[in-house]
């Protein structure tokens, strides 16, 4: 081979070698940060939800608030349609077994997080 071909090889791969690097790294960065709003994200709709759910015993059944934390939780996560029923009809006996139910639904969904 000519010394010529092969520095010229080496002066492209210099040049395209950091360029490549450089793209990839962008694309990892990307796609961590995402990740990390989506994490994020969840956490917040998760929050909201406890919040409202908590506060709101007794008149859920009118409560906009706990109803929009509700279906805030359907677009981020796989939401137990059991659990949601039970503590969406108001059949509990107490504010404890209310609880229960609400904590059984967040411990499922924290699991997605």
């Amino acid at each position: 081979m000519n010394t010529d071909v092969i520095l010229c090889i080496i002066a492209l791969s210099a040049i395209v070698s950091p360029v490549l690097v450089a793209f990839l790294n962008n694309q990892h960065d990307y796609a961590i940060k995402k990740l990390d709003m989506i994490i994020k994200t969840k956490q917040e709709v998760l929050s909201d939800f406890a919040s409202s759910a908590i506060s709101n015993w007794g008149d859920i059944g009118v409560s906009t608030k706990f109803y929009n934390a509700l279906n805030r939780l359907y677009i981020y996560f796989d939401v137990n349609e059991k659990l949601v029923k039970s503590i969406t009809e108001n059949k509990h006996n107490n504010i404890y077994e209310y609880q229960k139910d609400v904590a059984k639904l967040l411990k499922d969904l924290s699991k997605q997080i």
